[in-house]
Order: structure tokens, then sequence, then C-alpha cells
């Protein structure tokens, strides 16, 4: 099971490179102003990651919430021992693997982002 979990981690993280990725891309001109007014570079790096990681958060409680509170009681029905499945444990290693995984491509690509010098990021070249 955990092994899945990595898996669809793994695949949830290249979508969300993917998506951010192209977000990124075109705030290019933004951050080509932020760095002209001051912000280093760590800064927006740590900017970037920290939007990705409040809205990677939001997203695993929204389906944790989704899948205890509208799923899961439909399984207890259909399955019998799905409440042993499915403790404590199980949901904290699902959430580790997949922020751990989020963590590591969200900081790559808030990294990505910020290695562009100023004049790059004015001018809007990729």
């Amino acid at each position: 099971m955990l092994v899945v979990s990595a898996i669809l981690a793994l695949l949830a993280a290249c979508n969300m490179y993917m998506i951010y990725s192209y977000i990124f891309r075109k705030r290019r001109k933004n951050l080509g102003v932020f760095l002209l007014c001051g912000c280093s570079k760590k800064r927006a790096r740590m900017m970037y990651f920290m939007e990705i990681l409040c809205n990677i958060i939001c997203v695993v409680v929204v389906s944790i919430g989704i899948f205890r509170f509208l799923l899961y009681p439909q399984m207890l029905s259909w399955f019998r021992y799905v409440d042993r499945v499915y403790g404590v444990g199980e949901y904290g290693c699902i959430i580790g693997i997949f922020l751990m995984i989020t963590f590591i491509f969200g900081y790559l690509l808030s990294c990505s982002v910020t290695r562009k010098s100023i004049l790059q990021f004015r001018r809007g070249e990729s």
C-alpha cells in the first residue's frame, strides 16, 4: 500500500511541477520586478516554495476530509475490515510520503525558477 502511495505521490508531484512551472513562467516579469526592487533570490525561492506548500497542504486536508467523512462510511458497509487497514499510522505514512515527495519537487521547481538573471526575467525570457 505504501508503494502505491509513493507512486501516486510521484505522479501528483510531476503534475504539480508541470502546473506550477507554467504558472511561474507566466509570472517571470513579476519576479524580475521583485528582484529589481531588492528581493533576494533566496527570498523569492522561499516565496514560491511556500505558495506551493500552502496549496498542497490545503489539497491534502480537503482530500482527507472527503475520504474520511464521505467515502469511509460507505466503505465500512462494503468491506468488513477496512477500519483495520486505514488507521492513524497509515494516514501518517501516506501523508508523510506525499508531503516529502512534494517538498522535493516544489523546492526543485522554485530553485529552477529563480536561477536566471534579473534581465532575463525582465525581458520575459524562458
